[in-house]
């Protein structure tokens, strides 16, 4: 809360969380590589209370998106949309007990998954 209150707008800066923990805990030596084990509060110290705003306005368009396209399926694609929709879940409810999108292969993977969900629905339009 400390750091929230630092930078309350803009945050202190993405993945630096784990650069500075140490700081507010008033330890002299500190593990840099801890994170804060929770998505939302990692983006909420980072990039502030705006770029926390836009994680959960983009994450709020990708659920609706994804429910839209689920309720328009019917046949074989809707199996492969459900399993698309249930990985996505899965990854935020992994995001509430770790902070993993800093690293290149998550992020990577994380927007694979978005683009196979979606784009098949705007093909079809």
């Amino acid at each position: 809360l400390g750091m929230v209150r630092e930078r309350p707008l803009f945050g202190i800066g993405p993945d630096t969380f784990r650069l500075r923990y140490g700081y507010w805990m008033g330890y002299e030596r500190f593990d840099p590589h801890i994170h804060t084990n929770n998505q939302v509060i990692e983006f909420l110290v980072g990039s502030g209370i705006i770029g926390l705003g836009g994680f959960l306005l983009f994450s709020a368009t990708l659920a609706v998106q994804v429910w839209q396209l689920l309720k328009s399926q019917t046949g074989r694609m809707w199996h492969w949309h459900f399993g698309l929709a249930l990985l996505l879940a899965i990854w935020y409810i992994h995001g509430m007990v770790d902070s993993f999108w800093q690293f290149t292969p998550t992020y990577i993977l994380f927007w694979l998954l978005v683009s196979l969900a979606i784009v098949p629905a705007k093909l079809a339009k």
